[in-house]
C-alpha cells in the first residue's frame, strides 16, 4: 500500500481499519463492526487489501492444522506404544510347529 512512498503510511490506515472491522472474526463469530452498530458495513473496501488478509487467514489455517495433525500423529503413536507394552506384558510368545508335528486342538469353532 505505501510502498510508493513509505513516510506516507498514516494516509492509508482509515481505509485499513475499515477492512479490518469488516472482516469477519472466528472468536465472535461476525465482523467487529456488524458487533459495534448490529449491521454489516457497507464498505467500498481496496479488494487487494482483503485478499492480503484472506490469504493470509489460510496460511495461518493451513499451518495450524498441519501443526495440530503432526500432534495427533504424534500421540497416536505414544498410544499405541504404550497399548503395545501394556498387551505384551501378559501375552505368550507363540509356539512354533513344524511339518509333520501333531498338535492337538482343544476346541473348534463349530463346538467342543
Amino acid at each position: 500500500m505505501s510502498e510508493d512512498d513509505p513516510t506516507k503510511w498514516f494516509k492509508h490506515v482509515p481505509s485499513l481499519q475499515e477492512v479490518l472491522n469488516s472482516t469477519f472474526q472466528r472468536s465472535i463469530n461476525i465482523t467487529p463492526f456488524e458487533l459495534l452498530f448490529g449491521t454489516q458495513i457497507n464498505n467500498k473496501t481496496d479488494l487487494r487489501i482483503q485478499q492480503l488478509i484472506d490469504e493470509q487467514l489460510q496460511l495461518e489455517f493451513n499451518e495450524n492444522r498441519e501443526l495440530l495433525r503432526k500432534a495427533a500423529k504424534g500421540q497416536i503413536i505414544k498410544v499405541q506404544n504404550e497399548n503395545k507394552k501394556s498387551y505384551n506384558l501378559r501375552r505368550k510368545s507363540p509356539c512354533l510347529y513344524s511339518v509333520k508335528d501333531l498338535v492337538a486342538i482343544k476346541r473348534t469353532q463349530h463346538g467342543p
